[in-house]
């Protein structure tokens, strides 16, 4: 059996006589006279303006300023996280290490290779001072491989 063809269907279906409610200018919509007035009729319910539902644009409109308040606090929180990501980055705090006389080729530097992988001992080293950061790496090494 062939498919109907667009015409055959949309006279099956009457889709000339749907129309979206929500898309109906409430000038249109005219309140029966027994009814309170405020009030209207849809689909033979009575509806009063009280109790309306908010047009779906409206809850659209309103939906998608949400999501635009979310992506652009996650957006904000994300820039957060690169800037702080950077201080704490294996490079900048290789340039310490070397900045703390702990050159390429020592045990000092060899131990900051290994354990500035982890972020947390990057962290750790970051808030030392200046003084105590080289010492710290050499205990470090001398835990690890027993010098």
């Amino acid at each position: 059996m062939p498919p109907p063809s667009s015409a055959a269907l949309k006279d099956a279906l009457n889709v000339d006589g749907i129309t979206d409610l929500d898309l109906e200018d409430d000038t249109e919509e005219q309140a029966s006279p027994t009814i309170a007035s405020g009030s209207k009729v849809r689909l033979g319910i009575t509806i009063s303006e009280k109790n309306k539902r908010p047009k779906t644009a409206q809850v659209m409109q309103e939906e998608i300023r949400k999501i635009s308040s979310i992506a652009h606090a996650s957006h904000t929180s994300f820039q957060s996280f690169l800037q702080k990501d950077e201080t704490t980055s294996v490079a900048s705090t290789m340039d310490l290490v070397r900045a703390c006389s702990a050159i390429e080729g020592t045990d000092e530097h060899f131990i900051a290779t290994e354990l500035f992988i982890k972020r947390e001992q990057r962290e750790m080293f970051l808030h030392m001072t200046a003084d105590s950061q080289k010492g710290w790496l050499r205990r470090r090494f001398d835990l690890k491989y027993g010098n």
